[in-house]
């Protein structure tokens, strides 16, 4: 019965692949170019649709929904007159996503997407709010860590956190959906395509990163389901061994390069498969890695190379702490080894860099990190098992000695250089 349910379903889904082919839909500049969940590319468009002075010309059209039905704030016509939206806002130090200033408020929007919280960052953002909350902004509506809020009056219920005073939740997958699709229903949206599509294609977008299905393949899946008692049932069970079956996918990846390093006489430094058993059944947020050693900088600091599932898979630098055993006991700030280690930090910086060329992004725990793509230049979102990582049930070896290979360059190549300092 279950594998009559599942070739049903999988009718279901060819029937909207060949519709989606023939219209195009799978067509989405966000995914193609490589931005569909980069953080930075994703503040300026939404910077860029509620900017009155945006080149979507559509005035405050945007901006006013977005402060209604997002925000929740009573906006006099002066405020949406004198309204202003900054990207990357300096507050000390700090860079606030989205800042939105206008005749009587002040408000400060964080964007948290894959990026870690910063110590104290929502406690100092909160203090440029005016007339407003700190609104933070992430894919599920989570709250900022302990760290971040460090300094903020905590809300408590049953002697769980649930809040902080002063800052206000929202979601990707709630608010700004909801926006966007007002957004899509205004006279003026409809009427000129490149901005609808451009709309709907950033909804298709958080669809996925918020692990949505389309509303059409949903309601079809969902019918199917309600058909019978036996559905339902064969459906939970389903639903009940998916998470096994998508760790047992990423286990079968992480496995394989760590038997190539190992056989490629790597050190490992760290690597343990109770975060990966616990990544699709805990809300902690968990980040499923290998650690390969790079040199050994002292006694007990190491250069590592590691790879890492905390949404889509990637690869980066970090420092680390060893200890007596020769296992990461910490992995140290870079910001910590600047002050610290200056000559170490300038060294290792510049010929990641170099040998990198110039290429990547930063992090508080990494020198440099980058996404790794699979053969067909995809991502690898093992968060929402996007179709490259279902792939993977067949090609997991053949992906993991590409990114072996690529990798163990990059080790020899940092190496080289370091040891020739």
């Amino acid at each position: 019965m279950i594998e009559k349910l599942l070739a049903e379903v999988t009718a279901i889904n060819k029937k909207y692949a060949l519709l989606y082919q023939k219209t195009g839909a799978y067509f989405n500049i966000f995914d193609i170019v490589g931005i569909s969940s980069d953080e930075v590319a994703i503040c300026k468009l939404l910077c860029e649709l509620i900017n009155i002075n945006g080149s979507h010309y559509q005035d405050d059209a945007y901006l006013r929904l977005f402060v209604n039905d997002v925000l929740k704030l009573n906006f006099t016509e002066l405020d949406f007159l004198t309204a202003r939206v900054h990207r990357e806002h300096n507050v000390d130090r700090r860079r606030i996503d989205l800042f939105i200033i206008s005749l009587n408020y002040m408000i400060p929007i964080e964007v948290k997407i894959f990026a870690g919280d910063q110590d104290g960052q929502c406690f100092d953002y909160s203090k440029t709010k005016q007339k407003s909350d700190l609104y933070y902004l992430t894919l599920d509506g989570r709250l900022p860590n302990v760290n971040s809020a460090d300094g903020l009056i905590p809300e408590i219920e049953d002697g769980e956190i649930i809040g902080y005073e002063g800052v206000k939740l929202l979601s990707f997958k709630h608010d700004i959906i909801n926006w966007l699709n007002k957004c899509l229903a205004l006279h003026e949206t409809i009427k000129i395509s490149p901005i609808r599509e451009i709309l709907l294609q950033f909804r298709d977008i958080l669809y996925k990163l918020t692990e949505q299905t389309e509303d059409e393949v949903k309601m079809d899946i969902s019918n199917l389901l309600i058909s019978s008692p036996d559905n339902m049932k064969n459906a939970l069970d389903i639903a009940n061994a998916l998470p096994e079956a998508k760790t047992k996918i990423m286990l079968n990846l992480f496995r394989e390069l760590n038997h190539l390093f190992k056989n490629g006489n790597r050190v490992i430094n760290d690597y343990d498969e109770e975060i990966f058993k616990q990544y699709y059944f805990s809300h902690k947020r968990l980040y499923p890695y290998l650690s390969v050693e790079i040199l050994r900088l002292s006694d007990n600091l190491s250069l590592s190379i590691f790879i890492e599932s905390a949404w889509d898979l990637c690869f980066g630098f970090s420092f680390s702490q060893i200890d007596k055993n020769g296992k990461v006991s910490e992995y140290i700030e870079t910001e910590r080894i600047k002050k610290e280690q200056p000559e170490i930090y300038t060294d290792c910086t510049k010929i990641i860099y170099e040998v990198m060329r110039g290429k990547g992004k930063e992090s508080p725990t990494a020198i440099f990190w980058e996404y790794i793509l699979d053969d067909k230049g995809r991502q690898l979102d093992f968060k929402n098992f996007s179709p490259s990582c279902v792939e993977l049930t067949l090609n997991y070896a053949e992906l993991a000695k590409s990114i072996f290979i690529m990798l163990d360059g990059y080790i020899k190549a940092v190496s080289k250089k370091l040891n020739g300092i």
